[in-house]
């Protein structure tokens, strides 16, 4: 039986927290290592290796990296977006699902300063491109709208490649109806942290998505939960309506929906993420001490906003229980408020996007790709943001420097095969990725060899042959 969800345990600490002893011989120097948020964080970023002059040329390099990404958000959706909302709800309405065919609230789950910065375009060929549009996947509809595509691009450009835009666009889905307060729904705890299942309390909201709706009877009361398996289901029927009409396809992953938009080959392709969300409108009690643990970083006043909007739930399938009730906790409006302040806006930013660039470009783990993800880079940054004091993010002499700590955090997460998640550090990111241990020395041999390069060589790692 599920009981209402419940305080956790203290979290632990993502810093290593070792003894010194004589005995205790670190080969893996970590400039934030022990560092406690009320420390005097005045340290020698020194980590064995002289940084100081490849610091300093990175740092003259960086008014380049400033000038490759706009700080407006004016461009922050691109223009077929408004194409994609309108031919959805069309598939909706053509599909009989009328519970998505009311008011819809889009929301964007990646913040404009997130995007990566060192392409926009890419010329793909058309294996590539037929591998990112399909997956290992082709749908008779989908192969189809593509080879015409294809066809059409050789005509119109004399080119066998086509034009790739390499930032995916990531957005929420959540039907207004589907906005809940703590009076209309009820979060049950369940025995895998960050999963839950959602009882409703308000009958409207119950009537409207009835048949998405599980009644289970407890005593003499029925208990009504929403059911994620049903909300996929039709979900797939409309964005199979939607690629029926074209000119989309879609490919479904574990939790997004990601449709190619192949309208104009001038243009090229565009990728759009799109995940179904419950917004909630209060903060879970599982993420409580994200609350109030001690930090540089954010400020109070930020994390009360952050805290006030709330978070999302998504229908992501609990791979240790296997209950198909069970939802899945997501704070990607936080992390977006997060990456929207200032001094990551502005500054410490640059540091994540070079990790994501570097990784993406030099990093190779074929046996497992999935091991080291953006999102798990992204922890850690945040992780550092909170440990070292805020001057140092706008000091540009410690972009080397911090590129190379926040490698060393991954480093100590492979060796003790645990990456915290950010606002609920009982959950493992790992053991959503790699469950065997095989994987982990030669993931941390292989980042030990790219912090290496990246220390010795980084304006060549960064920008290639200048």
């Amino acid at each position: 039986m599920c009981t209402v969800e419940s305080k956790v345990n203290e979290p632990t600490r993502h810093t290593d927290q070792k003894e010194n002893s004589d005995d205790d011989e670190d080969d893996i120097p970590n400039i934030y290592d022990n560092v406690e948020p009320d420390d005097c964080c005045e340290l020698d970023f020194h980590s064995g290796i002289d940084m100081l002059g490849p610091s300093l040329h990175l740092r003259d390099k960086y008014d380049d990296i400033e000038s490759m990404w706009e700080s407006s958000e004016q461009h922050r959706d691109p223009y077929t977006w408004n194409e994609v909302k309108t031919a959805f709800v069309r598939a909706a309405e053509v599909a009989g699902e009328t519970s998505f065919s009311e008011e819809l609230v889009w929301l964007p789950s990646g913040s404009y300063a997130e995007s990566s910065f060192f392409s926009i375009i890419y010329e793909a060929s058309e294996p590539e491109c037929r591998q990112k549009v399909f997956g290992n996947h082709y749908s008779g509809i989908g192969q189809r709208r593509f080879q015409e595509y294809m066809k059409e691009n050789k005509t119109k450009r004399n080119k066998s490649t086509l034009l790739w835009h390499v930032n995916d666009y990531d957005y929420m889905l959540t039907p207004k109806s589907l906005i809940l307060s703590d009076t209309d729904c009820v979060l049950r705890k369940t025995d895998t942290p960050g999963f839950v299942k959602l009882q409703l309390l308000n009958s409207d909201v119950a009537d409207t998505w009835g048949d998405c709706c599980f009644t289970q009877t407890s005593g003499q009361c029925d208990q009504v939960f929403v059911s994620p398996t049903q909300v996929k289901k039709k979900l797939e029927r409309i964005f199979s309506q939607m690629e029926k009409d074209g000119p989309y396809i879609v490919k479904q992953g574990s939790v997004a929906f990601q449709i190619a938009d192949i309208s104009d080959v001038s243009r090229g392709i565009f990728f759009y993420d799109i995940v179904f969300a419950i917004k909630c409108t209060f903060w879970p009690s599982m993420a409580s001490k994200w609350i109030t643990r001690p930090r540089k970083w954010p400020s109070k006043g930020d994390i009360e906003a952050i805290v006030a909007v709330g978070f999302h739930l998504v229908p992501k399938v609990n791979s240790v229980s296997g209950d198909p009730l069970d939802w899945r906790v997501s704070f990607s409006q936080a992390e977006v408020s997060l990456t929207n302040l200032p001094l990551v806006y502005h500054y410490g930013i640059i540091h994540w996007r070079l990790l994501k660039s570097l990784f993406s470009s030099y990093f190779q783990l074929e046996a497992h790709p999935k091991l080291i993800t953006s999102f798990n880079l992204k922890t850690l940054f945040f992780y550092a943001l909170e440990r070292v004091k805020n001057d140092h993010w706008l000091n540009k002499e410690h972009l080397l420097k911090s590129i190379l700590g926040i490698m060393d955090d991954l480093v100590i997460c492979l060796a003790t095969h645990n990456c915290p998640h950010y606002f609920i550090p009982e959950i493992n990111l790992f053991d959503y990725q790699v469950p065997h241990s095989d994987f982990y020395p030669l993931a941390a041999e292989q980042v030990l060899s790219l912090r290496k390069r990246v220390a010795e060589k980084p304006v060549e790692m960064v920008f290639g042959d200048v």
